[in-house]
């Protein structure tokens, strides 16, 4: 899970063990650092219509970098942040 500043918020093992990194060192990490250059600005454009509102949201395929620097193909899906609960 990721907030909407783009920090990682939660992983599960299974996330680990596909980057090669454990929890400790991704939680708080920027997701911007995972997702390779080629990516980002795709990344960054999804993420901010989901943000405002555009679509509620959206599911894409995008790289991500292991811990030994190789891209990870992975589907993505973006969500509005819902409140209360």
């Amino acid at each position: 899970m990721v907030g909407a500043d783009s920090a990682i918020l939660q992983v599960n093992a299974a996330f680990e063990r596909m980057l090669g990194h454990p929890a400790a060192e991704l939680v708080g990490m920027p997701i911007d650092d995972l997702i390779m250059a080629e990516d980002l600005p795709m990344a960054r454009a999804e993420r901010e219509r989901v943000l405002a509102g555009a679509v509620e949201s959206l599911e894409s395929v995008m790289r991500l970098r292991h811990r030994e620097g190789h891209a990870i193909w992975t589907r993505v899906t973006r969500a509005r942040p819902r409140l209360g609960g």
